[in-house]
């Protein structure tokens, strides 16, 4: 299972989506250990794609779940000379569920749709000055309140819940005072899936702190 670089998030222990470069596939290889860290959905039957108050903010225009793949590759439309992603997570069920994004250093977006509805979606940006960073926190807190917070000095999570759908911000510290930004909405059961939930947080952000104990949270 190889990993595109872009949305491999936080470190090689905590968050990816799974999509990956639209290409034939490597020589059987060994198992990549990553690939153990996140699991296959479970009732994906129920998901919740119904359009709710939670989106994907970008320059103006909002992704909702139940949105089509059109729609979304709109919304975050692909820089010239960007590398199509295709790929689902390992052991997802490719007939229930379909993958479209793109990466283009330091840029990254993918959905994963189930029936042409955008049933997840992920936006990574690396090395954003920490004043853009904090306005991409602000714009979801005016949008939304607060939310709930996973604060580890140097890895902070937002999530906000409505119904089962998720929304997750990650923002981690990186050299040269930037920060790697993670923006990412599903339902539940796929966030659960790809440890995107408060519970997969507190242990995931305290691999960047010194204690390495589950880190507190904060709740609105």
């Amino acid at each position: 299972m190889r990993l595109s670089k872009h949305l491999l998030l936080l470190s090689a222990s905590i968050l990816i989506l799974g999509c990956h470069r639209a290409e034939a596939p490597p020589p059987a290889a060994p198992e990549d250990p990553l690939s153990r860290l996140f699991a296959i959905p479970n009732d994906a039957a129920t998901l919740d794609l119904e359009h709710r108050r939670l989106a994907l903010l970008h320059l103006g225009y909002a992704l909702y779940l139940g949105d089509t793949d059109a729609r979304a590759l709109e919304v975050f439309a692909p820089p010239i000379g960007a590398t199509d992603l295709s790929d689902l997570p390992q052991g997802w069920d490719q007939e229930r569920f379909q993958a479209k994004g793109w990466e283009k250093n330091p840029l990254g977006f993918c959905a994963i749709l189930s029936q042409n509805q955008v049933a997840l979606a992920q936006f990574t940006r690396q090395r954003v000055p920490k004043l853009e960073a904090e306005s991409v926190v602000d714009q979801y807190v005016s949008g939304y309140g607060p939310g709930t917070t996973i604060d580890g000095g140097n890895v902070r999570y937002l999530f906000w819940d409505d119904g089962k759908q998720r929304l997750m911000l990650n923002i981690v510290t990186v050299p040269g005072q930037q920060d790697n930004v993670t923006e990412a909405l599903g339902d539940a059961t796929l966030m659960d899936a790809l440890r995107m939930s408060v519970d997969d947080a507190k242990v995931d952000g305290a691999a960047f702190g010194p204690a390495k104990a589950p880190l507190p949270v904060t709740k609105p």
